[in-house]
């Protein structure tokens, strides 16, 4: 079976001219995700890229058993 994928993400109605978040999509890995900058703050686009980029990197090492992968791959991401 062959899927697509990509990812995209929307700035909040409420500041239309400032989106915080962050996101990656990764055919190879069949992988995609958002991760949301949290508030308004000049911080949160640059926690939210660097949450994604930490996982990122992670989510491209080989792998391991799946679960504990994604749990250690989260766990980088917020350290």
């Amino acid at each position: 079976m062959k899927a697509y994928l990509d990812a995209f993400s929307l700035p909040s109605p409420s500041h239309p001219d400032a989106n915080h978040d962050a996101y990656f999509a990764l055919p190879q890995q069949q992988a995609a995700g958002v991760f949301d900058g949290v508030g308004r703050s000049a911080g949160a686009r640059l926690a939210a890229i660097t949450a994604r980029d930490s996982f990122v990197q992670r989510i491209q090492t080989p792998l391991r058993s799946r679960p504990q992968f994604v749990a250690d791959a989260f766990s980088s991401a917020y350290t």
